[in-house]
């Protein structure tokens, strides 16, 4: 319930008065708000039980996936986490380091443990682990970011 709060950009001791003005109803047990199922829905990214987030596939989920890109490219300073190399906003890909796993079983798109990259070092990326991608040589990355001939 706190990361519903935290994504919704409220803080604990403003949780009442927040969720007044967002309409959620002020039904506080314990310190915990009643989030029915239509307001979760709302949201444009669902989050697992086990803390991941997806984004979803719709039009505000796709707002949302820009959003996040535009976070981590001010968090990493606009530098691709495959090549190091900076990259215009524009052109930065949402780079998975964990897999997304067959179906997306393993899909998470938090933007504490993803990164930006450019769209052909993704590209050449594909599905290997970031670990291993990242073992490979600098010159062999900054070749496949387009970034030596």
């Amino acid at each position: 319930m706190g990361r519903v709060w935290k994504a919704l950009g409220l803080h604990l001791r403003t949780r009442k008065l927040g969720a007044q003005r967002l309409g959620l109803g002020a039904d506080i047990r314990g310190g915990r708000m009643k989030i029915t199922a239509n307001q979760k829905k709302a949201l444009p990214y669902r989050i697992m039980k086990d803390g991941r987030e997806i984004v979803k596939k719709t039009a505000a989920g796709s707002v949302e996936y820009r959003r996040r890109i535009s976070q981590m490219w001010h968090r990493d300073h606009g530098r691709c986490c495959l090549c190091g190399i900076w990259l215009h906003p524009d052109s930065a890909t949402f780079e998975h380091k964990r897999s997304r796993g067959m179906g997306g079983g393993t899909r998470d798109d938090r933007i504490e443990v993803n990164g930006i990259s450019h769209y052909l070092g993704n590209a050449a990326k594909g599905s290997m682990s970031y670990e291993r991608y990242m073992e490979l040589s600098p010159t062999e990355r900054l070749r496949n970011c387009g970034r030596l001939q």
